[in-house]
């Protein structure tokens, strides 16, 4: 009988978690204060692109965040090597 390998899904879920919850605060206390903002990077020249630049690196940093956190172990077997089927 085949064994499943073991996965962190639980590392992943409680992120997923960590990441609602302070989505949920940041739009409370952004509801909440009546403060306009000062300064607002897209009102000045090439904000736009800032911007843009900015997600794009966001962007990419969480998706290699997102693939640490998803990869799967999977032991060598043993008395052989760890790619052959036989």
């Amino acid at each position: 009988m085949t064994q499943r390998p073991q996965t962190r899904s639980g590392m992943s879920g409680a992120a997923l978690v960590v990441c609602i919850a302070m989505l949920g605060a940041g739009v409370l206390l952004d509801a909440v204060s009546d403060a306009a903002p000062a300064f607002w990077i897209g009102a000045a020249t090439g904000g736009g692109a800032a911007l843009g630049a900015a997600a794009a690196v966001f962007a990419v940093a969480a998706g290699h965040v997102a693939r640490l956190m998803v990869r799967v172990r999977v032991a060598p077997k043993e008395g052989g090597d760890a790619n052959s089927d036989a």
